[in-house]
Formats: C-alpha cells, sequence, structure tokens
C-alpha cells in the first residue's frame, strides 16, 4: 500500500485526525511493512514509474477525495493501465465507466468502498483475466509536440503518460452534413458519433443567454440550456473553455480560420469563415 507526503507535520486538524486514524489501521492490521509513505512527486518520469510499478504488480489505483474537479492523477492512473476506483463526486464520475474502465466509489461510504475493493481484487484471484479486461480499458492520450518549444528542435508535450507525437500539416477531418446532403469538411479530433440522426442546426445567438450571443465558448456557458438542448449550436469564433459545465446540446460547429485541431469533449467540427458563411446561409434558407 502507498499513501501520500508525511514529511512535515500538517497544521491542518482534519488532516491530523485522518492520520492519526491511519497509523491506528496500520497497528490493527498490522501491515506496517506492507505501508509506504511516498513525498509529492514533481517529476513527470517518476510518477509515471510509481503507476507503472503499481500495474506491472497487478495493483489498483484509489483516489477517495471528497470531491475532485476534475482527475488528473485518475488519467494519468488509467493510462499507464491501473484499475481505478475514484471518487464519483466531480470530475471522476465522467472519466470512469463503472465496471467496465474502472469502478466510482462514494467516499461518504468507506464500508462499501472497502468492499467493492475487495471484491475486485477477489475475483481477480478467480478469473487472472479480469485484472486485464479493467487494465485495457485505460484511455491513451496523445498530444503534438507544437513547434512552440523552449528553444530550437525541443517539444512542449513530453510527459510519460501521454503519447507525443511530431507536428506535421496532418489534418484531422471533422465533417458537417447539411439536411441537403450538403458535405463539408472542417478540423477536429473527438470519439464521438451522433450516427444518422437528424438534428436542428441553430444559431449561438438563437439560444444565448448574452449580448455578444453569435460567439460563444466551448464550455456552452452562455447558453440557455432549455433552447440548446438536442440541438448542433453554430457559433461564429472559437474559444476555449473546456473547464466549465456542458449545456444539453447535442454538439457545436464553429466558424474560425485556425490553423491547428482541438479535441472536443463533445460532437464538434471547426470549419473555416468562409464554410461558416455557407452554414449561416443553410440556417436562414431553412427558416
Amino acid at each position: 500500500m502507498v499513501a501520500g507526503d508525511r514529511r512535515k507535520e500538517s497544521k491542518d486538524l482534519e488532516e491530523k485526525e485522518e492520520l492519526k486514524e491511519m497509523y491506528g489501521l496500520i497497528e490493527i492490521y498490522k501491515i506496517n511493512g506492507e505501508f509506504q509513505w511516498i513525498s509529492s512527486q514533481m517529476n513527470h518520469v517518476r510518477n509515471s514509474e510509481l503507476y507503472s510499478y503499481a500495474a506491472d504488480t497487478k495493483g489498483a489505483f484509489v483516489q477517495p477525495a471528497f470531491y475532485e474537479a476534475f482527475g488528473l492523477t485518475v488519467v494519468e492512473a488509467k493510462t499507464c493501465g491501473l484499475p481505478t476506483f475514484a471518487t464519483f463526486h466531480g470530475g471522476p464520475a465522467e472519466i470512469i465507466v463503472h465496471g467496465k474502465s474502472g469502478f466510482h466509489i462514494d467516499p461518504y461510504q468507506g464500508d462499501k468502498a472497502s468492499e467493492l475493493i475487495v471484491s475486485f481484487f477477489e475475483k481477480c484471484r478467480d478469473d487472472p483475466t479480469h485484472w486485464e479486461k479493467i487494465s485495457q480499458e485505460g484511455y491513451l492520450t496523445w498530444n503534438s509536440t507544437g513547434n512552440y518549444g523552449p528553444k530550437r528542435a525541443s517539444l512542449t508535450n513530453a510527459a510519460p503518460w501521454i503519447l507525443t507525437v511530431a507536428a506535421s500539416n496532418r489534418r484531422f477531418i471533422g465533417k458537417v452534413v447539411l439536411g441537403i446532403d450538403e458535405i463539408i469538411e472542417g478540423n477536429a479530433r473527438n470519439g464521438f458519433d451522433i450516427g444518422a440522426q437528424k438534428l436542428l442546426l441553430i444559431r449561438a445567438e438563437d439560444a444565448s443567454t448574452c449580448d455578444n450571443g453569435r460567439i460563444c465558448d466551448v464550455s456552452f456557458l452562455n447558453l440557455n440550456k432549455t433552447l440548446a438542448e438536442g440541438k448542433i449550436i453554430f457559433c461564429e469564433e472559437l474559444i476555449i473553455d473546456i473547464d466549465s459545465e456542458i449545456s444539453k446540446a447535442t454538439g457545436k460547429i464553429f466558424a474560425d480560420d485556425v490553423d491547428f485541431k482541438f479535441v472536443y469533449p463533445f460532437p464538434a467540427s471547426c470549419l473555416s469563415v468562409h464554410n461558416g458563411e455557407r452554414i449561416k446561409s443553410y440556417i436562414n434558407s431553412t427558416k
């Protein structure tokens, strides 16, 4: 078992109580020789080695925070193929598919969380392939190195849990199919497929809650959820803000002459400004 940093005496009363309880449990279950404290790791290579070591020994990663806004450690662990148990309060609830790519736990119900972890390892003992099934559902995160390293011939993304690829003139195409069967190619990289279903396409300003409604951020933060629900939203400019809550819109089309691609957390495509005018003309023609 590996736990967090204890190098310095904590001044937080709640943290002190938690540490005291952990020391007590170590003594009760006599796991002192099987328990390792580890300091906060700032070295990316060492971080990946820790996850990989746990994975090599058929272990698991447990993230029992009361709330986790995003869940970077969850992504790191899963990328290294480590079965993960994480709080379902916050970001991990969206990262993990319970029972398939990991497990949701409720930190407020420790007994149930413990039972789930024990059940997992018992199943792994009875079925040696079970650990591999959960492990293989992890995520491969990829990123371009970009052209803006700190010096010539250097990279900007080299974290060990990311598949870093060289920058080039490659394209990731996200097609937009209009109701008249006209296909417009844009740039996008997302793993979402809405199939052949036909959805209503509206301008962002028709579902906006702000004055500058024709421009909307990726988060859909300025959209009326009731008006946007189940529709494709067309925005005349791309603004990246993926940390905010996404509305109930099914997807989004941007018009911006950017020469790079984004990974979107929903069905999306970024068209040229010229093709954006074609989208506007199509919307106007169907009113």
